[in-house]
């Protein structure tokens, strides 16, 4: 790891993460370019070295074990950067391990968000075989590129060979595909939510909007997987965008639910009652469906 860097990164870490937390966990491409050119570094070795940045907005209560995560955006500028999203494994206390959240789902549920989908990744650990069916729905999952430290890893491929996928449930046209749209600048965040929606197995498309008791509110919406149970909710979405949003997020402050539902195959309602259930009792919950 670059000294200069550990100077400008590690030893301003509460500066740096401050910018994350006023960005929603993005760093500008034009930031990008500057960090890149400051520390004459290029942007994925920034990546590797942004990840302990990553790995500290990790919120474990029960595994102790921080995973963070970078992702650039595919839209590239005229300089040749791109966007980077940071990422980090989101866990609830005194609550179910399955209501827990990746730092690879977060990373890529907040690229989305904003509009982008995700051209490569760095990952401070391995990921777990839950991550890598995960990421098969990426476009061209095979040839996504991913870097872990200290490893010489290229790409999902080499990560997860013979992999289960969306076109074995004869799904031919990948697959999360940006939309135009970022949420936080829509003032109905729900309907635009809705639109984020990846759900080419159920036909499904729900979204969430949370609302923490000190006001702030967050959106998120459903992401679905070849293998279904590595599917990600619309309250884990929403969770992972409040947290890259705010230092002191917690989700047991959830106090409202807005769930929005175009139904298909399935309903995510009873589930994301259950899981409010399970986060706070005392969480209100509406329910509406289009």
């Amino acid at each position: 790891m670059p000294k200069q860097l550990n100077n400008i990164v590690l030893n301003n870490l509460n500066d740096v993460k401050e910018r994350i937390f006023q960005q929603q966990g993005i760093i500008h491409a034009g930031q990008v370019e500057n960090l890149c050119n400051k520390l004459n570094i290029n942007i994925g070795q920034l990546a590797l070295e942004l990840l302990p940045i990553a790995e500290s907005l990790s919120i474990a209560p029960t595994s102790d074990f921080s995973v963070g995560a970078v992702g650039m955006g595919q839209r590239i500028s005229h300089k040749g950067y791109t966007n980077m999203y940071l990422g980090a494994n989101i866990e609830v206390s005194a609550s179910s391990l399955t209501d827990s959240i990746h730092a690879e789902q977060c990373v890529t549920s907040l690229a989305i968000a904003h509009g982008e989908t995700l051209s490569s990744l760095a990952i401070s650990s391995t990921p777990c075989g839950y991550c890598r069916q995960f990421l098969t729905e990426f476009h061209k999952p095979a040839k996504l590129p991913i870097q872990i430290p200290d490893m010489l890893v290229s790409d999902l491929k080499e990560l997860l060979p013979l992999a289960f996928g969306p076109v074995d449930l004869c799904i031919t046209e990948r697959v999360i595909k940006p939309h135009p749209t970022i949420i936080s600048a829509t003032k109905n965040k729900l309907y635009s939510a809705i639109e984020h929606c990846y759900a080419p197995y159920s036909g499904t498309r729900t979204a969430c909007e949370i609302r923490l008791k000190n006001g702030n509110s967050y959106a998120g919406f459903s992401l679905e997987s070849a293998a279904f149970n590595t599917s990600l909710d619309p309250l884990s979405v929403a969770m992972c965008i409040g947290r890259m949003s705010e230092r002191d997020f917690d989700p047991h402050q959830i106090e409202h639910v807005k769930i929005l539902e175009e139904v298909g195959k399935i309903s995510l309602k009873t589930h994301i009652e259950a899981l409010c259930e399970e986060i706070n009792p005392a969480i209100s919950v509406d329910y509406s469906t289009i």
